[in-house]
């Protein structure tokens, strides 16, 4: 999961570089923001929301550290306000109010109520919430202040918007995943069976697969940190060689 959380994020970094060249007119901003590229988008963010759900449902069934998560929830929160102010400079109106780690925020508290949920239940939520706004919009909803529910079909204003409907769907699937394929927890000491057979093809790795893994690893461990920091980087050293050319 770790390492599929560090692919996520080497994506993400090239998608929001190729984002950024955009923006400076060094590609056509419209083909990044459409066709392949935008599956390519809503695959990352999906890939995010379904390794978070999935993770929150591994801490629950091995961990339950009630001072780790509320520390978790407050990096999130605490880092969403830094998004929505950088993204209020940098763009103005059109500022982020609620990007992915909004929802991600919000997944979590909702996870504590839904962790105790059937999976088959989880999965029907998921789906629910996936296809309900290709149905019904609500004008009551026009308000800022309700967008980011997702139920309003109308122009939104925002650089980047990941609404609970439908992305939602994503993170409580991946709750329902761990629910159905990780039931308990598994424990193996130094002297079993298992154990010494990791140990012992460990050494077969060849030397760029354990580079490449670390390095992926080294890239989930931080991963909320490189989300806040790779754009204003990119948007530096764009800057910076634009004044070079």
């Amino acid at each position: 999961m770790d390492v599929a959380r560090g692919l996520a994020i080497l994506a993400m970094v090239f998608y929001h570089f190729c984002w950024d060249l955009g923006e400076f007119g060094i590609m056509d901003s419209l083909t990044v923001n459409s066709g392949g590229w935008r599956l390519f988008a809503q695959f990352i963010g999906s890939s995010f929301l379904f390794i978070s759900g999935l993770s929150f449902w591994l801490f629950w069934i091995y961990s339950k550290n009630q001072k780790r998560f509320l520390n978790r929830l407050g990096k999130l929160f605490a880092a969403s306000i830094l998004v929505t102010i950088g993204s209020f400079i940098a763009y103005g109106e059109y500022f982020i109010f609620f990007g992915i780690l909004h929802l991600l925020a919000v997944c979590t508290l909702l996870a504590l109520l839904l962790v105790r949920m059937p999976s088959v239940f989880l999965l029907v939520l998921s789906l629910f919430i996936l296809f309900f706004t290709n149905y019904f919009s609500f004008e009551v909803c026009e308000s800022r202040l309700c967008y980011w529910i997702g139920l309003y079909s109308g122009y939104i204003g925002t650089v980047d918007f990941y609404p609970f409907f439908p992305w939602a769907a994503p993170y409580i699937f991946g709750l329902a995943f761990g629910k159905a394929f990780y039931r308990y927890p598994h424990q193996c000491d130094e002297n079993s069976d298992i154990q010494k057979g990791i140990l012992e093809n460990k050494s077969q790795y060849n030397f760029v697969f354990n580079v490449a893994k670390k390095g992926l690893l080294f890239l989930s461990s931080y991963a909320l940190y490189i989300y806040l920091i790779h754009q204003p980087v990119f948007f530096g050293l764009i800057i910076l060689a634009l004044n070079f050319i």
